[in-house]
């Protein structure tokens, strides 16, 4: 059975014996008020005599047998926590979330180290001849030179003679224009690894995973030491004039709107009234250690200070202290 389940069954029952309370109370309050009534009839029929000395107290009588069990009463407030119990062992790894974006680009690394050279590419073909080169000087003339004849008549052409002896090498020309670029060679091998370059920022968080499983219950802590002794209660007569104002009060409460509603509503306990929290009809809230009853829906009301709320069950006086 869940938690939900037994806190239900709770309320479920202390509404039961809420209705029963309240039925009991209707019933006590028919005979108490035939009771004061001929209470007050016989006081009122005694003759008042001068008040005599106070006799002596008497010895403490024997101690009666324990009455009935009562009903339970309303919840009290909580008490303090005990002490943290140890830490439960880690529940499971959730699932990993989804993977979140891909961060923003790095920057980039310094460049590595420079690889190899590779082998030479394939020869490329030859470039286009360069221009001729001029011509070079001419050679020195022959030393034996005879005297001039008289020129005679142009004969014909006679047949071209041998090719005189070459003259030194000229000058080397200008260069010629490049040749087209060859094709691309082989490339070389991959150079050595570069330096690890900068880390880039951090991507987006990917969403949580579940939670793991509660951890187990801490150990209970140690029981909390005695209270003190309670004072001495008061005499039989007090008692009965207690009762009788008691009664009073609770007749003053519970009028009979009031006891007409607690027959027909299911009253429902919500704990301490807290500031700042709407509230319910038929709903039951401690404030000032007295439980107060919620008369209309949407109140924020403190109790005690509109209609909103009425007093249910006041609290019981302290008791006299016949020490002093």
């Amino acid at each position: 059975m869940s938690t939900l389940d037994i806190t239900k069954e709770i309320l479920s029952a202390t509404e039961r014996r809420l209705e029963i309370r309240a039925a009991a109370l209707q019933e006590r309050d028919d005979r108490l008020e035939k009771r004061v009534a001929d209470l007050e009839a016989r006081l009122a029929a005694l003759p008042l005599g001068a008040m005599g000395p106070a006799g002596p107290i008497g010895p403490t009588g024997v101690a009666g047998p324990p009455g009935p069990q009562g009903e339970i009463g309303l919840r009290g407030e909580r008490g303090q926590d005990g002490p943290q119990g140890p830490q439960g062992a880690p529940g499971p790894t959730g699932p990993p979330g989804p993977i979140g974006d891909i961060g923003l680009r790095g920057e980039r690394g310094p460049e590595g180290a420079q690889g190899p050279q590779g082998p030479p590419g394939p020869l490329g073909e030859p470039g286009m001849p360069g221009a001729r080169g001029e011509p070079g000087p001419q050679g020195a003339a022959s030393t034996i030179e005879g005297p001039p004849g008289p020129p005679g008549p142009r004969g014909e052409r006679g047949v071209e003679g041998p090719a005189g002896i070459p003259g030194p090498l000229g000058p080397q020309g200008l260069p010629g224009p490049a040749g087209p670029q060859g094709e691309r060679g082989i490339p070389g091998p991959i150079g050595v690894q570069g330096e690890i370059g900068l880390r880039g920022e951090r991507g987006l968080e990917g969403q949580p995973g579940r939670d793991g499983r509660d951890g187990q219950a801490g150990t209970r802590g140690e029981a909390g030491k005695d209270g003190k002794d309670g004072r001495d209660g008061i005499s039989r007569d007090e008692v009965g004039d207690a009762i009788i104002a008691e009664v009073k009060e609770a007749m003053t409460v519970f009028g009979s709107s009031l006891r007409a509603e607690l027959t027909s509503e299911k009253l429902v306990y919500v704990g301490l009234w807290k500031a700042g929290g709407e509230y319910r009809k038929a709903e039951l809230a401690t404030y000032d250690n007295q439980p107060w009853h919620c008369n209309v829906t949407g109140t924020k009301a403190q109790p005690g200070t509109n209609s909103d709320w009425t007093l249910f069950v006041r609290k019981g006086r302290d008791a006299r202290d016949r020490t002093g």
